[in-house]
């Protein structure tokens, strides 16, 4: 961006804060460059900072809440970059949400965890993740779950029918699970977006839900997202776990499964929501919709946003009808029986 106001992408209540932030960082905000990059689930302005010629990262928080409170965020991020799971932390402001990073010069990683060698890295990387320093406490996958949808439900929200479905046969997963949910360091969110490749090394970032939760959740949404085979979905589990998965892991990767794709069911309701937008009058129903897979080949890596008003709908209704008809086989109710559930 070229501009006589380099902070015109930035909110106008934050620009003294971003360049009290750039005078202590930089010792000056002379010659700032400022470009878009991308925005997580909370719309804070996510930015290509230039400063004398290198780049960095800029974040602003401009509209804290319980799930993306800067303390808690920043906590998280210092933490990872300290393990060399993050972007170094040049600069970061609990009270103003206004954080500067390393930029990560991007390669594809596709190819990367198209590898043996690829996915066992990602699965490295996990692990030292979910066995690192603690994160702060906030709130468990079932508690999001649970505050997501009393969210849309406080506001009379029509949920469509196939994820209302769903949702009544959920309760089936909770009991499953809550006896056997862990602690440790999570980041909450993996998706393709949130994984990042210099040509080196594997970096996370966007750490706005990470806190300390279940890391059977990161393990199957990794899945989900990045919608390995179940070939390659074994090389990153024995990778995680330095052997073969037992067969109480399997369990709790399969009921676990449910867990994601509710989370992101919800998610884009909510995301809906957010926008004014409700649902349109017409939806496809089962068959009609194309497979997980598909509808993540059409994402690439782009956004959601980028693929018209109706996709966040139609992805809430893939990821519940697949939740269904995995609830249906054979896999999980035996997945159940092995987590004392029936």
């Amino acid at each position: 961006m070229s501009s006589a106001n380099p902070y015109e992408l930035i909110p106008a209540a934050w620009r003294d804060a971003v360049a009290a932030a750039l005078r202590e960082t930089f010792g000056s905000e002379d010659g700032v460059v400022l470009a878009p990059l991308h925005g997580g689930y909370s719309g804070a302005p996510v930015l290509k900072l230039t400063v004398a010629g290198q780049p960095h990262v800029l974040r602003v928080i401009h509209a804290p809440s319980p799930l993306n409170s800067p303390p808690r965020h920043f906590a998280c991020m210092r933490t990872a970059a300290e393990r060399g799971l993050a972007p170094a932390v040049l600069f970061a402001d609990d009270r103003t949400g206004v954080c500067i990073t390393r930029y990560i010069d991007t390669r594809p990683h596709t190819p990367l965890l198209a590898t043996d060698e690829g996915l066992a890295r990602f699965g490295e990387l996990l692990r030292r993740l979910h066995t690192g320093p603690a994160f702060p406490v906030f709130l468990d996958a079932l508690q999001m779950i649970q505050g997501g949808l009393g969210t849309l439900v406080g506001a009379k929200y029509p949920i469509p029918a196939l994820v209302q479905t769903f949702l009544d046969r959920f309760e089936t997963v909770q009991r499953a699970l809550r006896p056997h949910l862990t602690l440790a360091p999570c980041h909450n969110d993996l998706n393709p977006n949130n994984l990042l490749f210099d040509g080196e090394q594997l970096w996370l970032v966007d750490w706005e839900t990470a806190c300390m939760g279940d890391p059977f959740l990161d393990l199957t949404t990794a899945m989900l997202w990045f919608d390995f085979s179940p070939a390659r979905e074994e090389t990153l589990l024995r990778a995680y776990w330095g052997a073969e998965p037992t067969p109480w892991q399997r369990a709790r990767l399969e009921v676990t499964r449910q867990v994601s794709r509710c989370f992101y069911a919800l998610v884009f309701l909510l995301l809906s929501l957010q926008s004014g937008q409700r649902p349109p009058a017409s939806l496809p129903q089962g068959d009609a919709l194309p497979s997980w897979s598909e509808a993540r080949r059409a994402l690439g890596m782009g956004t959601v946003a980028a693929q018209g008003p109706d996709y966040r709908f139609h992805l809430s209704l893939i990821l519940s009808r697949d939740a269904l008809e995995a609830m249906e086989r054979p896999a999980f109710t035996q997945a159940l029986q092995l987590l004392g559930a029936t």
